[in-house]
């Protein structure tokens, strides 16, 4: 299968299976407020790398700029409900403010810098990928 339509395939099926729940943007019901943002901002950097992938095809980011800015907007109320969560528990609390800052420069990171080789940027986002990753770990970690 080539790497286009393996790309396309699995969009496709991230955009269809990805449907807004009550309180998650991305993720299955009755999650705990933190656990329910660290999945939702492991998804949604996902769904938008895919869409990045697909437009470095295509040279046209258009569509990742949009699918940036939906889920800068649609996760506000995921993250605002682990906020308040987590304000009693100063670790938590601390642990949701950097992944969210970590999500929201990843999620600019989508677009690749003027100048950038393909190597850097698929380094940049398997870093991104992986930054995000850990500090979801430890924010459920420390919101337990």
């Amino acid at each position: 299968m080539s790497q286009n339509l393996r790309s396309a395939i699995l969009l496709a099926l991230a955009t269809t299976c990805v449907t807004p729940a009550s309180g998650s943007v991305a993720c299955k019901k009755g999650l705990a407020p933190a656990e329910d943002f660290a999945c939702n901002a492991n998804i949604t950097f996902a769904i938008c790398k895919l869409k990045a992938q697909i437009a470095e095809l295509s040279g046209s980011y258009d569509e990742v700029s949009k699918c940036i800015a939906q889920w800068k907007k649609d996760i506000k109320p995921v993250y605002e409900a682990a906020k308040k969560k987590t304000a009693t528990n100063p670790d938590a609390s601390k642990a949701l403010k950097d992944l969210y800052a970590y999500w929201l420069a990843s999620m600019d990171a989508l677009i690749p810098s003027p100048g950038e080789t393909k190597g850097h940027y698929e380094a940049k986002l398997q870093e991104r990928d992986q930054g995000i990753a850990d500090r979801a770990t430890k924010l459920t970690t420390e919101a337990e």
